[in-house]
Formats: C-alpha cells, sequence, structure tokens
C-alpha cells in the first residue's frame, strides 16, 4: 500500500497476536533496573504508572522532529542505563547558507554537483538532483552532504557549498 499507517498496525497486530502488552500513547518518564536477582525493569509512564518487564526495547527515534514524539528521550533511558552516547547532530537535514533568500525557495535542479569543501579542501562529491526549500538546500545530494557539512560546522570548520550546475 506504500502507507505508513499500514506498516505501523501490521506491526501492532503482531505484537498484539505475540502475547505481547503493548502500550500506546503512554509517555515514559523513565527506565530503571531494578536490582534483584532477574534484574528486570521498572518502567514508570508519565500519568504515575509503572511496569516491570524481564525486557525492554527503547525504539524511540532520534530528536529530529519532536511533535512526532522523537524528543531525545531514548537517549537519556540509555544513558541511564549505562550505555555510552556520542554526541548527537542533524543529518539527512536540509543546509541553510548564509545569505540564504527566499527568491530561492521552489527550484529544483536537476543534474548537477556539489562539492561540500571544508577549510579550502573538497572532502565530498556528489552528482544528482538538488531543492531549494524554505528550509534550506535539500533533495538527494543536499543530503547527502548534509552529514558531514553539520559535523564540520558543529567543529568550528570553515564550510562552503559549491555547486556546478552543468558537470556535463
Amino acid at each position: 500500500s506504500m502507507k505508513a499507517t499500514d506498516v505501523v498496525s501490521t506491526l501492532e497486530r503482531y505484537i498484539i497476536s505475540a502475547g505481547i502488552d503493548l502500550k500506546k500513547n503512554s509517555p515514559v518518564h523513565s527506565v530503571e533496573i531494578l536490582n534483584n536477582p532477574s534484574n528486570c525493569f521498572l518502567i514508570k509512564f508519565g500519568d504515575n504508572r509503572e511496569v516491570i518487564s524481564k525486557n525492554v526495547i527503547v525504539a524511540t527515534g532520534g530528536m529530529s522532529y519532536q511533535s512526532t514524539g522523537s524528543s531525545g528521550d531514548g537517549y537519556l533511558f540509555a544513558k541511564h542505563l549505562g550505555h555510552k552516547i556520542s554526541t548527537c547532530f542533524p543529518s539527512l537535514t536540509a543546509l541553510l547558507p548564509k545569505k540564504y533568500r527566499e527568491e530561492y525557495y521552489g527550484i529544483s535542479l536537476k543534474n548537477v554537483s556539489v562539492h561540500l569543501v571544508v577549510n579550502g579542501d573538497v572532502i565530498q562529491e556528489e552528482f544528482g538532483d538538488l531543492d531549494f526549500t524554505n528550509g534550506g538546500i535539500e533533495g538527494p545530494i543536499g543530503f547527502k552532504v548534509s552529514r558531514k557539512g553539520v559535523f564540520n560546522v558543529m567543529n568550528g570548520q570553515k564550510v562552503e557549498l559549491r555547486l556546478d550546475l552543468k558537470p556535463a
């Protein structure tokens, strides 16, 4: 069907048919390990409910779209449970250059090349389609260079995007 809702419904039916208690739309406040012989988990919900479980799967998503429930809580739960958390930063995201102008919104380029330049050195080159949106530079090749671009900006490097509109 190519619909995300059908995937969710199918997974829910499978989980319930396996006899697993599924809690939906129930924000979790904390996950703790109980120091008893069975090392069970204590899951505390925002509505003061508590559940003890032998197993826990933290599948909260990242922290990119809080409106979808992806608030980053999973990182806090994992860290509290003793996992090492690497620095998180946006990936597969729009790049927003300085002096980006509204006149660019809606422009789509086909078969162009993008060079990601850090401190004067080309560190990545991509060929394909590029879109200018109200969020910034996106599209397949924009997203491909975004991870390295954001990483280097966060680390104080000078980052440039060079566009070749006719690489052939």
